[in-house]
């Protein structure tokens, strides 16, 4: 069986399908949202078809194939149905085998369900990140009212915490054997820092001012209102101020390339900091997924792929 080519959500006249590389729609539009796939899953909404439903105007997300076919219907999985004062729900995107649940209670917790739409890790966290590499950040729960302990850091996937620092205020996942963490440091509530998986510092909080999420041990930081980046040891691949901005792809884990600028002119730069090749069009270049990154010239819509070339640059936005 041969790779599943990869899809791109688009919206026409309100509704949302998707079309392949080439531009041709493979799943008619006629969801209400809709987003990338990923493991080959993706996350679509639809309206509620009840008499309630339509009165509060619920809608309900689930999961489809890459034929547009529901793998994991539009509903609540069991357990959550069951919460009270549970109102309604939304997905993350599967990564490993797991995609987060939020819970739109009082509470507001998270869980983790399995591909078969099952409750892997019952909602009782506050987190904020996918897994990757086996581990998620994540924050027990406790009401804002009432203080207690509150444990913060990464999780494995049984939901016991394996990394825990309560200073910890946010953490993005691993990738490449790091993760960005914004700390409380000195009174500064969001100084970042990078640790490796035994939650020893790669970069101490205080170094930089930013460390946005790694994507396969590089990662951009920030300093001074300037970007560069930095690779998994904390060494410096691309200096600070070299390009004016600096993008990291969109699929955790899985990005290849990023997206840089300088001078009006955009740059695909690879994980090891060296310019792979100037995009000749001119317009926006959104972070790549995929393979892919859309271009955004005056309205009108392309995609370009890692080497900076696209043949449907001048397509339109489907609008």
């Amino acid at each position: 069986m041969g790779e599943q080519r990869p899809l791109f959500p688009i919206s026409i006249e309100g509704k949302w399908g998707y079309i392949d590389a080439a531009g041709t729609v493979v799943i008619e539009p006629r969801f209400l949202s809709a987003r990338d796939f990923s493991e080959g899953l993706a996350v679509v909404e639809i309206a509620g078809t009840s008499e309630e439903d339509r009165a509060f105007k619920r809608t309900y997300e689930g999961f489809i194939g890459p034929d547009g076919k529901f793998v994991i219907p539009p509903q609540p999985p069991a357990g959550i149905r069951e919460i009270p004062g549970y109102d309604s729900y939304q997905y993350s995107d599967f990564h490993e085998g797991l995609a987060r649940i939020h819970v739109n209670d009082a509470s507001g917790m998270d869980g983790w369900i399995d591909r078969n739409g099952r409750l892997a890790i019952p909602p009782k966290f506050h987190s904020y990140g996918d897994f990757l590499e086996g581990l998620a950040y994540a924050e027990t729960w406790r009401p804002w009212n009432r203080p207690g302990s509150q444990k913060r850091g990464f999780i494995n996937k049984q939901g016991k915490f394996v990394i825990t620092n309560n200073d910890f205020r946010f953490g993005y996942s691993f990738s490449g054997g790091v993760a960005s963490v914004s700390m409380t440091f000195k009174g500064d509530d969001n100084a970042y820092c990078l640790i490796d998986k035994q939650g020893t510092f790669v970069i101490p909080p205080g170094v930089y001012a930013r460390i946005d999420a790694p994507e396969n041990g590089a990662a951009v930081v920030a300093k001074n209102r300037k970007v560069g980046m930095v690779n998994k040891r904390g060494e410096v691949i691309v200096p600070l101020g070299l390009y004016d901005q600096i993008y990291g792809p969109w699929e955790p884990g899985k990005g290849r390339v990023f997206v840089a600028e300088k001078k009006g002119k955009t740059f695909v730069v690879d994980t090891m900091g060296k310019e792979v090749a100037e995009v000749p069009h001119p317009g926006h270049v959104s972070r790549f997924q995929e393979g892919m990154a859309t271009v955004d010239q005056k309205g009108r819509y392309g995609y370009v792929d890692e080497t900076g070339q696209g043949e449907k640059v001048s397509g339109t936005n489907g609008t």
